[in-house]
């Protein structure tokens, strides 16, 4: 009876209404239509170059070498 059912549906252009059929095309509908997030898109970037935790020492150094850079070496001794 299903099988004359749905070449009937298919010989007159018509959705079969048959439970299984119906789940059937709302399965496909819904996977056609979900929609995908941005992350899906992206790598997620690893950092090459960390920076090191900050320290005074660090930061003492990173300031000479800046005063060395603009040449102000001689206010700094000097002071």
């Amino acid at each position: 009876m299903k099988d004359q059912y749905r070449s009937w549906c298919k010989k007159i252009n018509f959705l079969s209404m048959l439970p299984k059929d119906t789940k059937f095309r709302k399965a496909e509908i819904k996977e056609k239509l979900q929609q995908t997030q941005v992350n899906d898109h992206f790598e997620k970037a690893v950092p090459e170059n960390k920076p090191e935790p900050y320290s005074d020492e660090l930061f003492k150094e990173a300031a000479i070498q800046w005063l060395v850079e603009t040449d102000q070496v001689f206010i700094y001794l000097f002071r």
